[in-house]
């Protein structure tokens, strides 16, 4: 199980790596809507070797390792109203996850608990202020996924109780 778990990140990591850069929007993720976010900035770059590799989303549901980061950042903006709030708890999160503070109750039962990271304090402060400050890839499947586990978005689904 371990060496499929490993080739199948190994995969995700090529695939993310391959695709073309048309007018700097990232087009890498397979089946996803492109959003023009310039993918040449050394704050991108960082998150999409140290996160997406996991949470960048897949060509369907059923292939997906971690949620994808559309669907976190959609759940802290829920949680946090402001700016400020968002980053202290996403970097939080990131430097210890625990079952006990996860806001994505639903997607650790479903992809057990995310390992802590091995990136510097640092360069996790400048992934969740990107993530925050800009509109990120959503997979094609992602809308009629969501509505499907949470209705219409005023209700709360599965793991989306606010604390």
């Amino acid at each position: 199980m371990k060496n499929f778990l490993f080739a199948l990140v190994a995969l995700v990591f090529l695939a993310s790596c391959g695709g073309s850069n048309k007018e700097n929007s990232d087009t890498s993720v397979e089946g996803a809507t492109a959003v023009a976010i310039d993918t040449t900035s050394a704050n991108y770059m960082l998150l999409k070797q140290q996160c997406l590799i996991c949470h960048g989303g897949a060509p369907s549901h059923d292939k997906l390792i971690a949620p994808p980061m559309v669907a976190v950042k959609s759940r802290y903006m829920m949680r946090y109203s402001t700016q400020e709030e968002f980053e202290k708890g996403m970097l939080e999160w990131t430097l210890n996850p625990t079952k006990e503070k996860a806001l994505m109750r639903g997607a650790v039962g479903e992809f057990n608990l995310m390992p802590k990271p091995a990136t510097p304090e640092e360069d996790l402060k400048k992934i969740v202020k990107f993530i925050y400050e800009n509109e990120l890839q959503q997979p094609d499947w992602y809308e009629e996924h969501y509505k499907q586990m949470h209705g219409d978005g005023q209700g709360m689904g599965m793991g989306m109780k606010k604390n």
